[in-house]
């Protein structure tokens, strides 16, 4: 196992001395992270858990983002967006917001509270995708890292292309 790492100051207690509502939970998590590698190198059980249960032990140690992270990530994302309307203004083109939910919104259920707070700082909505995958989420994405896998990105992919000719059409 890794030797712990101390924590950034960014990380500590707040600025008035009192810890973190979440600092417990950051600390669990952290270690069940850093343990992984030698578990899964060491484990053949550990490999197989985490192949067939990977994206439900994602939904429960992949913890809410808080509060503060949520706001820093909305900003950024606000900032970005704002930046692409203005170039699509600028040099005449149309574009598209999808939301390709992570999987631990899928299992939790948490997806329509995402859309809602990425179309919260969006020039213009986006488009779901989480109807794509919530009839069996783990058949979607890679247990290992939550990405999607060939056949969610597949299924993504054709609704795209459904999307791309269903647009086109109406203008």
């Amino acid at each position: 196992l890794e030797p712990r790492r101390p924590r950034p100051p960014s990380a500590g207690p707040s600025s008035a001395g009192r810890p973190r509502a979440d600092d417990a939970n950051d600390g669990l998590s952290a270690r069940v992270i850093a343990m992984q590698g030698a578990l899964l190198e060491h484990s053949m059980l550990m490999r197989r858990a985490k192949f067939h249960w990977g994206p439900l032990l994602k939904s429960l140690i992949v913890r809410d983002p808080g509060n503060e992270r949520m706001t820093q990530a909305l900003e950024a994302t606000r900032d970005g967006l704002a930046q692409l309307d203005a170039l699509s203004r600028k040099d005449g083109f149309s574009y598209t917001i999808y939301l390709i939910v992570p999987v631990q919104d899928l299992i939790r259920q948490s997806y329509g509270q995402t859309l809602e707070a990425l179309n919260s700082v969006s020039p213009k909505p986006a488009v779901p995708t989480a109807q794509l995958f919530t009839d069996s989420p783990a058949s979607y994405y890679f247990s290992y890292d939550g990405h999607l896998n060939v056949r969610g990105a597949r299924r993504l992919g054709e609704f795209l292309v459904e999307e791309s000719r269903r647009t086109s059409a109406s203008r």
